[in-house]
């Protein structure tokens, strides 16, 4: 958990025996440890936290509003972000994604990818177990409706019931 101060605090809380709260909490632990690796990503290439926004909404094809309001960023702060990020040669005027900026956006998320490994080399083949385990949890927290698509997280509708995934 070396520079990855979210997920090493997230580590440390252990709820009382529940098991579906252990579950949560293992859950986020390793989200923070990824975001933290994001972090680090970003910071490495001179992203800012309003243009790694404005550059997920684009690449993930998110309402800019969706990220913009559920993470407080003015008006200001967006269109400066987008016009960084459009002299970067990433975003066209219109704020859709150059080729430029579909390949820094993926190339983020690989180098994120990678950065997140680590828990799961310990499982070998058993990742593929622990995500069929976990598969009907996903479907049936998609189902209730609770978690809305698109979403201020960016998670995506994997298998939603239009089926358009």
């Amino acid at each position: 958990m070396a520079g990855r101060p979210l997920g090493a605090a997230n580590r440390e809380l252990h709820p009382d025996g529940d098991p579906v709260a252990e579950l949560w909490q293992h859950a986020t632990t390793l989200r923070e440890h990824r975001g933290d690796g994001h972090v680090a990503v970003l910071t490495a290439w001179g992203v800012d936290g309003a243009q790694a926004h404005v550059l997920a909404a684009a690449s993930k094809a998110i309402p800019e509003a969706v990220f913009r309001d559920n993470r407080g960023w003015s008006e200001q702060d967006w269109s400066t972000a987008r016009n960084e990020l459009h002299a970067r040669g990433w975003l066209h005027g219109d704020g859709a994604l150059t080729a430029a900026g579909r390949a820094a956006a993926d190339q983020l998320e690989h180098a994120t990818n990678r950065l997140a490994a680590s828990p799961y080399r310990p499982l070998g083949a058993r990742v593929e177990a622990l995500v069929a385990h976990l598969e009907p949890v996903s479907v049936a927290i998609r189902a209730s409706g609770t978690l809305p698509f698109p979403n201020p997280i960016g998670l995506p509708d994997i298998g939603g019931a239009d089926g358009d995934d």
